[in-house]
């Protein structure tokens, strides 16, 4: 497929937003360097016509920022398959803002190797089947779970939450959502700093302490050690055979299972 070429400086795109207008379903587009792109909100189903199967990626070796603070700064909107990998997203200002947002009918979509500060985002309306792999959370980055008739096998793999103060992952429903081999550090205020939680929509907490990297939507209690450390493994294994990490390969959707 082509690769669409994004720099500052010394390829056909200087900006994300143009390769986006000039891609068709299917097209990867490559960011060349490790600038910050502020270009505008990166959204596959607007203003550009609907987009599916499109991977934006940095090259090996960059790490890219997309910055701004407008509402729905990554938003996969009602698209199939498309990828976002690789890049540091930094929300910072954005206020209640979404950040990140997996909606609408999104479907079979990924954000993996990013690190997002101050984003927050959501999984909602009948977004099916995406998943947040490899992803760090830093800062104000709550992740909402709205309670939506159709909101079914979303993942978290492999995921690191910290530097927050109030719950990582909301589960205002969950439904099939899961979380999988993620590790939280931080957590509601008064929490001690080893605990961090996750709230469902009954008013209990799904705890994960470091010592035990996995969650599960509906838990309301820790999960024995032996079931933890099982799941942890298969968390590993599935990461590794879902999506290989950036340094053994430019991210192909259709790894994606």
């Amino acid at each position: 497929m082509p690769v669409l070429q994004v720099a500052k400086s010394g390829e056909p795109y200087t900006t994300i937003q143009a390769a986006m207008l000039a891609a068709v379903d299917g097209d990867t587009i490559r960011v060349m360097d490790s600038q910050t792109y502020q270009d505008g909100q990166v959204r596959f189903d607007t203003p550009v016509p609907t987009l599916d199967n499109v991977t934006i990626e940095a090259a090996v070796g960059q790490t890219p920022t997309i910055k701004g603070t407008s509402n729905e700064l990554i938003d996969f909107g009602y698209t199939t398959g498309n990828v976002v990998d690789g890049f540091t997203v930094d929300c910072t200002g954005s206020g209640s803002n979404y950040g990140l947002s997996f909606e609408d009918t999104s479907q079979s979509c990924i954000i993996s190797d990013c690190t997002l500060t101050n984003c927050r985002s959501k999984f909602s309306e009948q977004a099916h089947g995406n998943k947040v792999l490899r992803c760090k959370f830093t800062g104000v980055s709550q992740f909402r779970v709205q309670n939506t008739a159709g909101l079914t096998e979303n993942q978290f793999i492999a995921c690191e939450f910290s530097g927050f103060t109030s719950s990582a992952i909301i589960m205002l429903s969950g439904g099939t959502t899961g979380v999988y081999g993620c590790t939280i550090d931080g957590g509601r205020s008064g929490n001690r700093p080893s605990e961090s939680y996750c709230a469902d929509s009954g008013g209990r907490r799904c705890r994960c302490r470091r010592a035990n990297p996995w969650m599960r939507a509906g838990f309301s209690k820790v999960a024995s050690s032996a079931r933890n450390a099982a799941m942890a493994s298969r968390s590993r294994r599935t990461s590794a055979r879902i999506l290989p990490t950036r340094s053994a390969r430019s991210v192909d959707s259709n790894l994606i299972s």
